[in-house]
């Protein structure tokens, strides 16, 4: 492994700059995320069925509008896509915590998940173009472990904040973070695509491929393997609460899920630090084996460290999917492809709470953990095998 790597990615002033107003960004909108939910059932007095609703309004609309954003950024550049986004989210974000009538939530909601500013695309395109091409699977690295702290602390810092305040302030607080990081990103104009990529960046596709010369059979499995890790991941979130409150240790369900996110935060700086990349199949299949593992735990004890050790695929199977991709995809095509791998992630965020609910419903916890790590070992094993069928496709004498 080579370390000090990391120590040449942040010697460069521009990844400085764009990991903490990054980091700024991406805390209030973790945070934001989970505030919203504890304010709609602690403050408007609405049942968790409700406010689900409103929560999940908001994660369609990020769906939808990922690839589209990412697009845009592709096409018209930053500055011409942010600026309209911080146009329209920023009365949103301010009006937002102050309004009571259920259905101009909903259509608050809406509105943040269709305009928001694609923060994912713009930081880690700005992350790659500010890295030579040998340091980038570091810096990704980089990256993807400041998003698992950002997770850990944005959330549970929301709470404290709303606990000790209110929920309605800290929605606005936590708000105004997730603009102020956009805003100083949008005015820097931090470059999205590296000198050398300009050139090809500006060339454009053939006419009517524009959004079809990314859909190779490589592409899809990496963004098939993205939708898995989603599913596993929000799995897992769901199985720590049943798991510790049917154990007796409801109170332990924050610091579970920090082992959980240490595991992977440290997993994933190892992984950056490799002299070789590790296919992204191979990753899932641990991911996947190692979640179904947790299903044999017997006590808190247990619990906790099979899921550090299921940690440790998590931030490793991102970034390999996110190396693989900026290295095969077009640098035009790139916000666009980044786009579609936070829509498939989300898909499978979205998927996994009903099936996994209702499979840990009639069996138990355990079986929550069975079925999503079983559903990243199914994937991985049948992506294997239509690469080796592929591989003979392409080996066999042409007649």
């Amino acid at each position: 492994m080579k370390f000090g790597a990391y120590r040449e990615v942040l010697a460069l002033a521009s990844v400085r700059t764009i990991i903490i107003l990054g980091t700024i960004s991406r805390i209030g909108q973790f945070g934001f995320g989970v505030l919203l939910t504890v304010h709609l059932v602690e403050a408007l007095h609405l049942p968790y069925s409700r406010a689900g609703i409103v929560s999940a309004v908001w994660t369609i609309g990020l769906a939808i509008s990922a690839p589209w954003r990412g697009s845009l950024l592709d096409r018209i550049g930053l500055r011409r896509t942010m600026v309209p986004s911080l146009v329209v989210l920023t009365p949103v974000f301010i009006l937002l915590p102050f309004v009571r009538q259920y259905w101009l939530l909903l259509v608050l909601a809406a509105v943040l998940g269709l305009v928001m500013f694609p923060s994912f695309s713009v930081i880690r395109q700005a992350v790659l173009a500010a890295t030579p091409p040998a340091m980038r699977r570091t810096s990704i690295s980089l990256d993807s472990t400041i998003v698992e702290v950002c997770f850990m602390v944005g959330p549970a810092l929301g709470i404290w904040i709303g606990t000790m305040w209110s929920t309605t302030w800290a929605l606005l607080i936590f708000g105004m973070m997730t603009v102020l990081g956009a805003l100083v990103l949008t005015l820097v104009n931090v470059a999205i695509v590296s000198p050398d990529e300009a050139g090809h960046r500006s060339e454009e596709p053939e006419p009517g491929r524009r959004r079809l010369t990314w859909a190779t059979p490589q592409v899809l499995g990496i963004l098939a393997a993205s939708a898995v890790a989603g599913f596993i991941l929000a799995g897992t979130d769901i199985g720590v609460v049943a798991a510790l409150r049917q154990l007796g240790a409801p109170q332990l369900i924050g610091l579970t899920l920090a082992v959980w996110g240490l595991g992977s935060a440290v997993a994933g700086l190892a992984y950056g630090g490799l002299h070789r990349a590790v296919p992204v199949v191979w990753l899932v299949l641990g991911l996947g084996a190692s979640t179904a593992l947790v299903s044999l735990a017997t006590g808190v004890f247990t619990l906790n460290l099979l899921l550090l050790v299921a940690g440790a695929f998590c931030a490793p199977t991102l970034v390999a999917a996110q190396d693989q991709l900026q290295q095969i995809v077009s640098p035009r095509e790139r916000g666009q492809l980044l786009g579609w791998q936070g829509s498939f992630m989300t898909a499978g965020n979205t998927l996994a709470p009903p099936a996994v609910g209702l499979a840990m419903d009639l069996r138990g916890w355990h079986a929550g953990f069975i079925l999503a790590g079983g559903v990243g070992l199914v994937l991985a094993l049948a992506l294997m095998a239509l690469q080796g069928l592929r591989r003979r496709r392409l080996a066999a004498p042409t007649p």
